[in-house]
């Protein structure tokens, strides 16, 4: 969703399909700069990781988990028909930043990182004149996996399982929100904004903050929950997987009641998510 404000979601047309050949496009001149930066529009991007369009009263959804979502929706752009080049979020952000397939950009997998030959919107728009910022509480969507680039200013905060496997509840888009609105209160610049911003908080082992957190379960089924999750991420760190079902069968756990409980927790965090976009939205 976008909107003529100071969010704005531009569509670009789909890339060319990929080939064995396809290379990242050589990056843009010093020279190209325009002379008159200030007259561009602010430019935000704000993406939340793990987030299902099934969970989305737009899409159907029972429940009004986005109620400031859908004023945007309804006063801004929706795109019905988008879709993401990987499952994986790395791969899919790395070709979002470079209009290329994931077998051109080379980041498929853990461990691999961007080429610094590959060209991203940060670098384009960064030579345009634009300040450009990332924020973000995903240890891989950063500069780890080269997703800095571009950035003059990059701000990472600790996320659900950054810099160590979770045992409590991390830092949220609170946090990261605050982070970006301070940094646009310190500029001195007249030059306009890039900034991306990186939001995990639906892939909180252990909840988002209440209230808004626990509106779809009871303080007792979410104590129950934080128990069994603590000892999956015992067993297994990291997030829920395909691998989840067999370790709650070793602890001998419901995976129905497991299930609701995950379920009711995973719509809190998206309930808190768009409280904060109120509060971001507000902000700036």
């Amino acid at each position: 969703p976008g909107s003529t404000g100071p969010f704005a979601f531009p569509e670009s047309p789909p890339p060319a399909a990929p080939t064995a050949t396809q290379t990242a496009p050589t990056k843009p001149e010093a020279s190209q700069r325009p002379s008159n930066p200030s007259d561009k529009t602010h430019l935000f991007i704000y993406l939340i990781d793990g987030f299902r369009a099934l969970d989305v009263p737009a899409y159907g959804f029972h429940e009004m988990t986005t109620p400031v979502l859908r004023d945007m929706m309804e006063s801004g752009v929706t795109f019905l028909r988008h879709y993401a080049a990987s499952p994986w979020s790395v791969s899919s952000l790395a070709s979002a930043f470079t209009s290329l397939y994931p077998c051109a950009h080379g980041l498929r997998k853990a461990g691999q990182a961007l080429p610094e030959s590959a060209t991203t919107l940060a670098e384009v728009l960064q030579e345009a004149g634009y300040d450009t910022a990332l924020f973000t509480s995903h240890p891989l969507l950063g500069p780890r996996s080269g997703l800095g680039q571009g950035f003059s200013h990059v701000d990472e905060i600790p996320g659900p399982f950054y810099p160590t496997p979770a045992k409590g509840p991390a830092q949220t888009s609170m946090t990261l929100n605050g982070r970006l609105l301070s940094w646009l209160d310190k500029r001195r610049s007249n030059a306009p904004v890039f900034a991306v911003i990186i939001s995990s908080d639906l892939m909180e082992p252990f909840g988002a903050p209440v209230p808004e957190g626990m509106r779809y379960l009871d303080a007792g089924e979410a104590a129950w929950y934080a128990g069994v999750r603590k000892k999956l991420l015992a067993l297994r760190p990291g997030p829920l997987s395909t691998s989840t079902g067999s370790d709650l069968a070793k602890l001998k756990v419901d995976p129905g009641r497991f299930a609701r409980a995950a379920q009711g927790l995973y719509d809190g965090g998206i309930f808190y998510n768009d409280a904060q976009l109120r509060t971001l939205r507000w902000g700036l």
